[in-house]
């Protein structure tokens, strides 16, 4: 058996699938911020109306463009991520699986 690489360590110690965990994680904490905030109604720029909460036009858009990339970082960028960290760690299982089984024969 190859001593290489552990088949049993968990998964926190894989720094690619830490870091995309990491970036799922990231990703759902900037939006709650920006949601909690209240940048919701600010979105309205994107079809050509200012906000009544906003002070300025400049600072609606920009709190509309910043909701907007949160949004969006986090309805495709965090199952992106998981997935690919979940993909990545059952491929590597296996792989490693295989390999003791190749390895005792």
């Amino acid at each position: 058996m190859s001593t290489s690489q552990p088949t049993n360590s968990p998964w926190w110690r894989d720094g690619l699938a830490r870091g995309l965990f990491g970036i799922g994680v990231l990703l759902a904490i900037a939006f709650t911020v920006v949601h909690l905030a209240g940048l919701r109604p600010h979105t309205s720029v994107l079809s050509g109306s200012v906000p009544e909460v906003a002070a300025s036009r400049e600072q609606a858009i920009l709190f509309g463009v910043g909701y907007t990339a949160c949004y969006f970082g986090f309805v495709l960028g965090t199952p992106i991520c998981v997935l690919a960290a979940m993909f990545y760690l059952t491929a590597k299982r296996c792989l490693a699986h295989r390999r003791s089984r190749s390895d005792a024969v």
